[in-house]
């Protein structure tokens, strides 16, 4: 599936709501994880009274980090269902399959961009990003 620019800026108000909703749990997740770490060197380090208090949140933290998990990969497959490649999840930075003179090419957006205005090369990425020229 190869898109236009037309046919990806109609994904955008979609796509800007996933994004920000996977940014958002992934967030969360990290957040999680770390606590998770804390908590299970806490348990190495208490008393037996105090252990059972820890393994419970410990259990706790473990159903959350389930539950977000299954959310945050729920919406990173609805996302990849509309045919884009997220390509740096904390910037927002989503790729475009497109055609440019024949080949293969990428048009390339950030989350907080309000149009598609740039393209790259497969082989490169963000940094290598060109400017769409519109020719009336």
């Amino acid at each position: 599936m190869f898109f236009t620019i037309e046919s990806a800026e109609k994904t955008l108000p979609r796509l800007k709501g996933l994004l920000r909703k996977a940014i958002h749990l992934n967030r969360q997740l990290q957040a999680l994880h770390a606590e998770s770490l804390i908590n299970q060197e806490e348990i190495q380090v208490e008393t037996e009274d105090q252990n059972i208090h820890y393994q419970f949140e410990v259990v706790k933290n473990h159903e959350q980090l389930h539950e977000l998990t299954e959310d945050f990969y729920g919406v990173m497959e609805q996302i990849e269902t509309m045919g884009v490649e997220v390509k740096d999840l904390e910037q927002g930075l989503i790729d475009f399959p497109g055609q440019f003179e024949g080949r293969e090419i990428y048009l390339c957006w950030k989350l907080g961009e309000d149009r598609i205005r740039h393209w790259h090369e497969l082989d490169t990425g963000f940094d290598a990003r060109q400017e769409i020229i519109e020719l009336d």
